[in-house]
């Protein structure tokens, strides 16, 4: 029963945003992701067209995740006889509804079902997954295909190392979301990451009984637990591959290109590294310092010659060299923008404001669970590992908060931990005082 009343609160918070959210926090229209990318793959798929888009040709600037979820959806509204505008904002309400049961579940098996159902209602009213809502772009699918990787792998890590089947399913999970959103590439990473560290904990956690058996003269072969874990991050790694590898192989032989998920990446650090330059999505303008203006103006200048991330990271690295200051300057403007940015600009200082008194909260829960030790502390590691990955990837692309939604996320849980053990702190103070 929590679950499902948190879930019709999320819907009725998310239908508000879709239906009551101002122009500027929605995507522009005539050019935006949904219209020139995702929509038009959908209807042509229905058509009979094939997996094409605006120019008639097969569309490699997304993985086919999202556009074929759209699909299903359009089909769904012509079977009814809906609108299918209507049915994509109703999918949205209810996958962001059903990504906040999520956090309620994962934050019960860690923190207990108070600090859940706090959670949950501070993620649903969180401005910053809130803002997902009106957008309608592949980060509301790929939310709740998040969580749901995090609840079966931390399930799974409660009970100590998570079994095979679990970290196939967790690869599996892991491959989905890349499949709807290219940034999901490395994610096992983190993963593999707390895997390790959990491994670790047990092993320590064995010490007790490795003595016993030591003293009854059987020793423990000191490496087969970081061979155990090496095999678990193969299986996942194994099952993300096996997830993603027919759009991989289709891609092939369809153009005989070899993409990693989408074609979009080069194009994608270049839209992120020109903050106040790019005609496109919405610019404004952002005050730089003149050595930062500067090195985005000779990006823009080679970015013909820019097309591997390969060649990329090559020129970085030669930028860096040559101007360490500016290079460093706008990695630090796009860190901070991470967590505040708009595409349209408007609103940062608002957002930024809000932000505040959550990613306080965020922290003095992290520092509460690290501090508690034992899978409090795990769960601290882990988040923290997915949270900065995130982080890495939108500060390589276009670093606006929407962005980071999906991954701060995963801080909630401590935010409502502080919050909860700030609240039992008042009370038992109150108790004591009377």
């Amino acid at each position: 029963m929590v679950g499902l009343g948190l879930f019709a609160l999320g819907g009725l918070v998310m239908g508000c945003a879709l239906a009551f959210a101002p122009a500027s926090l929605r995507p522009a229209g005539g050019y935006n992701d949904y219209l020139s990318f995702f929509k038009p793959v959908a209807t042509n798929l229905l058509a009979g067209r094939g997996y094409t888009g605006l120019n008639g040709h097969i569309e490699l600037h997304d993985p086919p995740g999202y556009p074929l979820v759209l699909a299903f959806l359009y089909g769904a509204a012509d079977l009814l006889g809906v609108g299918r505008e209507g049915m994509v904002s109703v999918f949205t309400a209810l996958c962001l509804a059903a990504a906040g049961v999520l956090i309620y579940r994962v934050t019960r098996v860690m923190f207990g079902r108070t600090v859940g159902i706090v959670a949950s209602i501070l993620w649903i009213t969180y401005p910053v997954e809130v803002e997902m809502a009106p957008y309608r772009f592949s980060e509301v699918p790929y939310t709740a295909v998040l969580y749901l990787t995090t609840l079966v792998f931390v399930d799974g890590a409660v009970r100590g190392v998570p079994t095979w089947r679990r970290m196939t399913m967790v690869g599996a999970l892991i491959g989905i979301d890349a499949l709807i959103r290219p940034q999901a590439i490395l994610l096992v990473i983190p993963f593999g990451l707390a895997l390790w560290f959990r491994s670790h904990q047990v092993e320590r956690q064995d010490d007790t009984v490795a003595a016993s058996r030591v003293a009854a003269g059987r020793t423990r072969r000191a490496g087969g637990r970081q061979r155990a874990v090496v095999g678990l991050c193969a299986v996942m790694v194994v099952a993300y591959g096996v997830t993603i590898s027919p759009w991989e192989i289709w891609v092939k032989v369809r153009t005989g290109d070899t993409v990693a998920l989408s074609n979009s990446g080069p194009s994608a650090f270049i839209n992120g590294m020109a903050i106040d330059l790019d005609p496109h999505d919405e610019r404004g303008h952002v005050p730089l310092p003149a050595g930062v203006l500067a090195l985005e103006k000779r990006v823009l200048a080679h970015q013909r010659s820019l097309t591997s991330m390969t060649k990329i990271a090559s020129y970085m690295g030669h930028q860096l060299a040559a101007y360490p200051a500016p290079v460093l300057e706008l990695l630090a403007i796009k860190a901070a923008r991470s967590f505040y940015g708009t595409n349209s600009f408007s609103h940062e200082t608002l957002i930024a404001v809000i932000q505040i008194p959550y990613l306080a909260l965020m922290i003095a829960g992290l520092v509460l669970a690290w501090r508690s030790g034992g899978m409090r502390r795990w769960m601290a590691v882990f988040a923290i590992a997915v949270v900065v990955y995130v982080w890495l990837v939108t500060i390589s692309v276009l670093s606006i908060v929407r962005y980071m939604g999906p991954g701060l996320g995963l801080f909630v849980p401590f935010a409502a931990l502080a919050l909860v053990e700030l609240w039992r702190r008042l009370r038992r103070a109150t108790t004591t005082g009377s």
